[in-house]
This record gives C-alpha cells, structure tokens and sequence, in this order.
C-alpha cells in the first residue's frame, strides 16, 4: 500500500473540513503557513501535527495516510448471528 503524499493529504483535508486554502490547513494543523510551506517544499510530512489534528478530531490514520476506510465495528445482531452460525458448527 503506497502512503499518500501531502499534497495528497493537504486535499483530503480541504474537502472534509472545507478548508479553502492552505493557509487554513496550515492553521487547522498548528502551523504557520511559512512552516507548511518549508514542509512541502521539502517534499515531507510534518506527522506529529497531523496525527494530532486526527487524533483531536477523531479521523483514521489509517484513512488520511493510506487512503483505507476505518473498519467499523460489528453490529450486536451481527455478533449473535456468528455466534449462532459458530455454535452449529461446533455442535456437528
């Protein structure tokens, strides 16, 4: 699985919280925009004040770095039925 870049993460980040440009993104993550700017002009990642912004706003590393839905967890009914199906299984 390839890891998104930051322009790649810097669009993602626009879209759901509507941030118009990257000054705002810079803002949303802590930074100034001359510091999202050496990052990008670096070609890196500033990690430690995404993973805060993920963390603060509850969003998947998972989906922001590696573009992969958040599994969701398995409803009760759908824990009852597996269980259901696994008891006739063990019972053959």
């Amino acid at each position: 699985m390839i890891m998104r870049n930051l322009a790649e993460i810097t669009s993602l980040l626009q879209e759901k919280y509507n941030l118009k440009s990257e000054t705002k993104v810079a803002q949303a993550l802590g930074m100034t925009q001359q510091t999202f700017s050496a990052y990008k002009k670096r070609g890196t990642i500033p990690y430690q004040e995404i993973i805060a912004f993920c963390h603060k706003k509850k969003l998947s590393l998972d989906w922001i770095f590696l573009g992969r839905e958040p599994e969701k967890p398995a409803s009760p009914s759908d824990l009852e039925r597996r269980i259901e199906e696994l008891e006739k299984i063990i019972k053959k």
